[in-house]
């Protein structure tokens, strides 16, 4: 239980400290999570995750090569949902995710999203408005493939008692990418990233 970080934070769509967009109202996310670098090595999602099966099925589906990502807290990592809890709209740092959905609500919890919104302020306006977004459906079980960088997104907070539980795997283009954002790392895994000496496996 120690190893759950309970993540409370307010930010922007962009989530970094460019200044872009900087009069639309601060997003809030609240969620609890378990970071990558929390994992053993042992565990079933780190060995999903270092399969070369799983590599091989996102790469076919998405018909490119692709990477792991290097970052150790946020290459794959494990969501908790509450009663109130969801995420504000954002850009993810990763290029591609893997999204699990291990457990859905009762209520809320949903998936939602503005297609090719990162370079288009316009765009991004008229989703945090309401206008544009896209709702994706997910029941327990299904997997979620989605190019979060370049799509805006969020999660409807969660109703009823029944939490919406994840696991999400990160990956990239290029081998050692998928860092992600100090400005990030912190306000979603509340701590910096550790030196790899002082990491266990």
């Amino acid at each position: 239980a120690g190893l759950v970080f309970r993540s409370t934070e307010d930010h922007n769509v962009m989530l970094d400290e460019s200044g872009r967009l900087s009069d639309l109202p601060l997003e809030q996310s609240s969620k609890w999570l378990v970071a990558g670098d929390q994992l053993s090595d042992a565990s079933l999602v780190r060995r999903l995750y270092h399969s070369e099966e799983l590599l091989g099925f996102v790469q076919a589906v998405l018909g490119r090569e692709l990477f792991r990502s290097a970052d150790p807290m946020n290459c794959v990592h494990l969501n908790r949902f509450g009663t109130g809890d969801g995420l504000g709209w954002h850009h993810d740092n990763s290029e591609f995710f893997f999204n699990i959905l291990l457990q859905a609500p009762e209520k809320g919890g949903e998936f939602e999203y503005v297609k090719d919104s990162r370079e288009d302020d316009q765009r991004i306006r008229a989703g945090v408005a309401g206008v544009g977004v896209k709702p994706h459906r997910l029941s327990a079980g299904d997997v979620l493939m989605f190019a979060g960088r370049t799509a805006m997104h969020r999660v409807t907070p969660v109703v009823g008692s029944t939490p919406r539980i994840t696991c999400i795997m990160n990956f990239a283009s290029n081998p050692g990418g998928g860092i992600l954002e100090e400005y990030t790392r912190l306000r979603f895994f509340g701590r910096p990233l550790e030196p790899a000496s002082s990491r266990g496996g």
